[in-house]
């Protein structure tokens, strides 16, 4: 392989051109030339345009030239020769003109000879200067050759800058290596072009840099390329001095220095993600173990700085570890190569905690380096310390609400609600508390820890100050404010200080008790204090089942008004008073009472006047009989009196006459004096019947006999009465006629929304118009119906035809509502009554949903269990199920519950006590609460005022029906009233009968 013509060696012949076109001249030279040692070429040429040939294809060491040629003179073919090599030129001239030596080395002739002086030793001094020079210019050729090489193989490339720092040279491959294009830069000084990253501050010190003529290295700029990116650059120079020493400006080298810069941003980005992480990250020499290195979440965890921390032991930062424990772990860690697991750090200050841990044996030149992840578990671990009290708390909660659902004694109840509270707090009391009976008393009913069998009353508070928080109890049952402190007094001879959490048990209007707990020993978080809130609510809710168990188990039995047996009580007692009398032969005897136009007393002094006068009614009744006997509320205005041990039948007739006397005193009532008369009825065991019902009914009878005779009177039960009794049956076959000649028909009240008081369905209503009487009212013949059996075929004519009549509500309404029908006890009794109702509405083509069944609450309970199965049978079919009358009766709320009931509604006896007596509105409180619990739907009958609507919104009742809305009214009317859906109007209960 033959080496580059750049790299050759330097020959040792000069070459040589003569430009010369006198042939005589050139012959002189040719005969000195041939003359001269080491043989120089000569080439000649007789024409500038052949001596730039000659240039052009051939290397000369030295030029020979006359400066007058045929195509060329003077100075002009010194410059074009100039132009056209670099080795030294001689001129060769004839001419004499003395300026003409100078103007020739000026234009760059090397030397000037004169023709007339020219001779072999001249010529051998010529040559000589030449080889010279040729042996410098190409040794500076082949220096310039490798020095290209080497750039061109390099990633640098070289520069220049002229003395005022304008670039001047770059080399070729500068693009290649950065992408940016030389020609945009040579000419220019360096900041003549923006750097990304400099600012004029920047460039100024880099301008001062260079004036002082410092040499300067890796000088960093930013560049921006022609199409999307930049590149980095890294420049060094030095300063370049002439051989005067003159500053004629800069060299020096550049480099493309993008893929560092982003290999270091990467890093730096890696760096900036480990320092902001959550965890910590350490780097571990496994042979000294040592800290090599760690991120910024590992110094502010452990509380060092990056100073200290470096090169600290590992057994400086794991606690409860030796080194030698350290190692021999690191010996099983080498075989699995990766580990995870849990450990314990120690800070800077002592303090240790939980971390989770991964190491990860990292293979190096330098040996073994270890690599750990660790997170910091503190959090997690409260998070679940937190999450297993919660759990805790939420089972207690759980398992006092199970038992609370099973406790009948309220006793018992907050028994429980403290021991739960004791051992899920772990505190060392826990009390329940109310108000005693004395002003300023509370009352521990109950207490469990340190306190139990202490005393349980304590006059604590004076009540001008009972808001205060000095006694915290007090404080809220006052206030209903929950309390927690760290240090409290309390005023209590077992537990004089300690922290202390009270919060408030709920009750129906006011603060019932207060729950407290505490701890001598610590504090109460705001999670034991949540904890024995819950504990709080449940008690409550619990307590307020228990008052509404006893509330509806009293109302079951007593009247709410008077407080006197109800029918039910009534009927329990007389049957057991028959069987004594049975056993021992004794006469009972039943009075029968009704207050004589008591309808007359609401219409003038108002309903509230007449249950205040029903009140005294009672309390005189009460106080005319003896001990033994017993006096019970039947209805609206009347009254039932069992006299027991009677000795003979006539003996009554006294009673009832102290009874007529003692209700005919004037009564004071609302600041008037009323008068008031009573008829009475009188009927005995065993002459007028053998149980309790039929006792009943004769006296019943007697008294409407008594009115019949003036009023204010007694009658016994007599043949007349049965007269009575015949002429009921008299109505029963006009009753059965009327069934036959279709002179029933059916109004329809509607009911109301109380959310949105619109209409939301309505209740069909018998009625009967008699062809001589006229309209019948319903009390006068629904009991013979009943009686006489005629109320089946009535009940299911009355259903058919309000099925039908939904069938034309719906087809005139885009909104169909449902219907309610009444059933009665006969119905209700039928084995195949749910095969008869399915009947009756398909046949109609009606939806059963919108079929609502009405039973009273008494029909109920005569036969529970068949209640329940005829209930879900009909329930089964999709048809609604509600307790009309709910209150009157005597239903047990172990049976309500078993019900499928769809809706209770209110008696409107309890309706028209609202705003005038609190126990009415007390009792609708509780049965709208206990339906709502239930999820039934709750109704309320006979809304007769703006007052009773607000009571009933007020507290939740969802329907209503009554006066107050809308009379009852024929079915086009009330398809008329439904397709309108208006508000409901405000009615004045006269102008609506």
């Amino acid at each position: 392989m033959q080496p580059a013509p750049e790299f050759q060696p330097v020959e040792q012949t000069v070459r040589v051109l003569l430009l010369e076109d006198d042939p005589d001249f050139a012959a002189l030279v040719r005969r000195c030339v041939a003359g001269l040692s080491g043989q120089p070429v000569l080439h000649a040429a007789q024409t500038l345009e052949e001596a730039l040939l000659e240039l052009r294809s051939s290397m000369f060491d030295l030029v020979l030239a006359d400066l007058w040629l045929p195509d060329s003179s003077g100075l002009d073919t010194l410059e074009r020769i100039a132009s056209a090599t670099t080795c030294p030129i001689i001129v060769l001239t004839a001419s004499d003109d003395p300026g003409m030596r100078e103007a020739a080395l000026a234009a760059g002739a090397y030397e000037f000879v004169q023709k007339t002086e020219f001779d072999s030793r001249v010529l051998a001094r010529l040559v000589r200067l030449g080889a010279i020079q040729a042996r410098t210019f190409r040794s500076l050729r082949q220096s310039e050759a490798r020095f290209r090489s080497l750039t061109q193989l390099s990633s640098d490339w070289y520069w220049e800058q002229d003395s005022e720092f304008r670039l001047t040279f770059m080399s070729s491959h500068m693009g290649e290596r950065t992408g940016l294009a030389p020609s945009n830069y040579l000419g220019r000084k360096r900041w003549d072009l923006p750097a990304l990253n400099l600012t004029e501050a920047d460039w100024e010190r880099h301008r001062s840099q260079l004036e002082r003529r410092q040499p300067f290295r890796d000088f960093e700029m930013q560049r921006k390329l022609d199409g999307r990116g930049t590149v980095w650059l890294s420049i060094s120079g030095e300063p370049v001095y002439d051989a005067d020493g003159h500053f004629v400006g800069y060299r020096g080298v550049g480099r493309d220095i993008t893929a560092k810069k982003r290999g270091q941003a990467a890093l730096q980005r890696f760096r900036t993600a480990l320092d902001r992480s959550a965890d910590m990250f350490f780097l571990v020499d496994m042979e000294e173990n040592r800290l090599l290195d760690f991120n910024e979440t590992a110094c502010a965890t452990l509380g060092y700085t990056r100073d200290q921390l470096l090169g600290v032991r590992s057994d400086m930062v794991l606690a409860g570890r030796t080194i030698e424990e350290i190692r021999a772990s690191h010996e099983e860690l080498v075989k699995e190569r990766t580990q995870t697991g849990e450990t314990t750090y120690r800070r800077k200050d002592g303090s240790t905690f939980p971390v989770e841990v991964r190491r990860t044996v990292l293979e190096t030149a330098e040996g073994r380096i270890l690599v750990i992840n660790s997170r910091d578990l503190t959090e997690r671990k409260a998070e679940e310390a937190r999450k297993s009290v919660h759990l805790r708390y939420q089972q207690r909660i759980a398992a006092f609400g199970q038992s609370a659902l099973a406790c009948r004694e309220s006793g018992e109840l907050s028994a429980d609600a403290v021991q739960q509270a004791l051992l899920a707090l772990g505190a060392d009391t826990v009390g329940y508390f109310e108000r005693g009976a004395e002003q300023g008393e509370l009352v521990a009913r109950a207490l469990a820890g340190d306190a139990e069998g202490k005393r349980t009353a304590v006059s604590s508070y004076d009540p001008r100050t009972s808001a205060s928080t000095d006694d915290p109890i007090s404080h809220v049952l006052q206030t209903g404010e929950y309390f927690s402190a760290e240090r409290c007094s309390l005023p209590f001879e077992w537990v004089r200080t300690g922290a202390t959490a009270v919060v408030p048990v709920p009750g129906d209007s006011e603060v019932r008790g207060a729950l407290c707990a505490v701890s001598r020993g610590g504090s109460f978080a705001a999670e034991e204090l949540n904890f024995l809130d819950a504990v709080a609510a449940v008690l409550s809710a619990g307590l307020r089942r228990l008052a509404s168990e006893e509330r509806l188990a009293y109302l079951a039995q007593f009247d709410s008004l008077t407080g006197l047996p109800n029918r039910g009580l009534l009927s329990d007692r007389f049957a057991q008073m028959i069987e004594q009398a049975r056993r021992h032969d004794r006469i009972l005897g039943v009075l029968f009472v009704d207050l004589d136009d008591f309808k007359s007393v609401n219409d003038t002094l108002g309903h509230a006047a007449g249950d205040e006068l029903l009140k005294e009614v009672a309390r005189r009744l009460s106080e005319t009989v003896r001990l033994g006997d017993t006096v019970a509320r039947i209805s609206g205005d009347e009254f039932a009196v069992v006299l027991a041990d009677l000795a003979r039948q006539e003996d009554a007739a006294l009673v009832a006459q102290k009874i007529v006397d003692g209700l005919a005193a004037p009564f004071q009532v609302v600041g008037h004096e009323v008068l008031l008369t009573a008829s009475v009825g009188i009927a005995s065991y065993p002459a007028d019947g053998d149980d309790a019902e039929s006792l009943l009914g004769a006296a019943d009878a007697a008294m409407y006999r008594a009115k019949q005779s003036g009023r204010n009177t007694y009658q016994f039960f007599t043949s007349e009465i049965n007269q009575r009794t015949r002429a009921r049956a008299l109505l029963g076959a006009d009753l059965r006629r009327a069934l036959e000649r279709e002179e029933f028909t059916l109004a329809y009240q509607p009911k109301f929304d109380l959310r949105t008081m619109r209409p939301c369905g309505g209740e069909a209503l018998l009625r009967w118009s008699h062809p001589e009487r006229g309209p019948v009212p319903p009390a006068q013949f629904v009991h013979v119906l009943e009686e006489s059996g005629l109320i089946v075929k009535v009940g299911e004519w009355a259903l058919a035809r309000a099925c039908a009549d939904l069938k034309a509500c719906m087809a005139a309404s885009a909104r169909p509502v449902p219907i309610a029908v009444n059933l009665s006890a006969r119905q209700f009794r039928q084995h195949d009554l749910g095969a008869r109702i399915r009947a009756l509405i398909a046949e109609a083509g009606v939806p059963p949903a919108l079929i609502e069944l009405e039973i009273t609450e008494s029909h109920l309970m005569h036969d529970p269990a068949q209640a329940i199965h005829a209930m879900r049978t009909l329930r089964d079919q999709g048809v609604r199920i509600a307790i009309d009358d709910f209150g009157t009766g005597y239903s047990s709320l172990a049976y309500l519950t078993r019900f499928p009931v769809a809706a209770l509604k209110i008696d409107r006896s309890f309706v028209a006590g609202i705003g005038r007596e609190s126990s009415d509105a007390a009792i609708v409180r509780t049965i709208i609460e206990m339906a709502r619990s239930l999820g039934s739907t709750v109704i309320a009958e006979g809304v007769e005022t703006q007052a009773q609507v607000g009571f009933l919104r007020r507290f939740g009742c969802h329907q209503a029906q009554g006066y107050f809305f809308a009379a009852p009214m024929p079915i086009g009317e009330f398809i008329q009233l439904i397709c309108s859906d208006n508000l409901a109007p405000p009615r004045r209960v006269s102008s609506a009968r």
